[in-house]
């Protein structure tokens, strides 16, 4: 426990420590590699014709870490992430408890294609994958599903900078300082065009009463906004320190549907994100 207290404070000391280096931002010159630790806190609901109507609803909690490239005109973005969400499933007669474990990865590439009064805008392709495993106790032979979900689709970003420079303030007999900084803010859109899905056929169970559990897969490749809608968006802002490490808040939004005969399925996640960035080129 102590090793990773100690952990965490030299994280914090590190991003604040003060750098020589003359660290400059601005839209049409960014060159920036990061390593970003980020803590999450959202909250989720959802409705599944699987598990016999269920509506699931909650809050969850989640870890991301990523590794970025960011160089005008070109911007890669690598993930990984894992959400726990305790959820609480309704049906007409009853409600249940419910845990819902999700990991996965995403990655994406934009390219900058053009600004508008000096604001970039980027677009390019994203990916990502997620692994859904869900413990429903109540639900018998049912209680246990797992569902996998690829999707490949394009992501769009416009994204802003500006300098916060130096100024004193007095209130009364204090003087309050505030160092130049750089801010950053952007926001970001992915659309799946391409999905592949894995999920447990769990609507042709008529007995729910043998206590089994049931884990075959079937597999489905579709493209999207035929049999299924989803967007997502990010919304972030930076604060930069002088050695180019920065803090970023985010907030996250996905919504998914899809509907046929069999696995009608929809959801809506909201996540606040916190992340600490850590600057890795730092002579640049």
């Amino acid at each position: 426990m102590k090793i990773r207290v100690l952990f965490f404070f030299w994280l914090i000391w590190g991003a604040f420590a003060y750098s020589q280096s003359n660290f400059k931002l601005s839209s049409d010159s960014i060159k920036y590699h990061v390593i970003s630790i980020s803590p999450s806190l959202g909250s989720t609901k959802s409705f599944d014709q699987q598990l016999s109507q269920l509506h699931f609803k909650g809050l969850n909690f989640g870890l991301n870490l990523g590794l970025e490239f960011i160089q005008s005109p070109h911007n890669y973005q690598f993930k990984l992430f894992g959400t726990y969400h305790q959820l609480s499933s309704e049906t007409k007669m009853a409600e249940y408890p419910c845990y819902l474990y999700e990991f996965g990865f995403s990655g994406s590439y934009l390219h900058r294609i053009n600004s508008v009064k000096k604001i970039p805008i980027y677009l390019g392709a994203a990916i990502q994958h997620q692994a859904i495993f869900t413990n429903n106790p109540n639900l018998m032979n049912a209680s246990l599903t797992l569902w996998s979900k690829t999707n490949l689709g394009i992501g769009f970003k416009i994204l802003k900078t500006w300098l916060l420079k130096e100024r004193i303030y007095k209130i009364g007999f204090i003087k309050l300082k505030q160092r130049s900084r750089y801010l950053m803010a952007n926001f970001r859109l992915d659309i799946p065009v391409f999905s592949y899905n894995d999920r447990s056929p769990f609507t042709t169970i008529d007995n729910f009463t043998d206590g089994q559990s049931e884990w075959e897969l079937e597999k489905e490749v579709y493209l999207n906004f035929f049999k299924s809608v989803q967007l997502s968006t990010q919304t972030e802002f930076y604060y930069f320190l002088q050695n180019g490490n920065a803090f970023r808040i985010a907030y996250h939004w996905n919504a998914f549907k899809f509907d046929n005969s069999y696995y009608i399925y929809q959801s809506a996640h909201h996540q606040l994100v916190l992340s600490l960035i850590i600057k890795l080129n730092k002579n640049e």
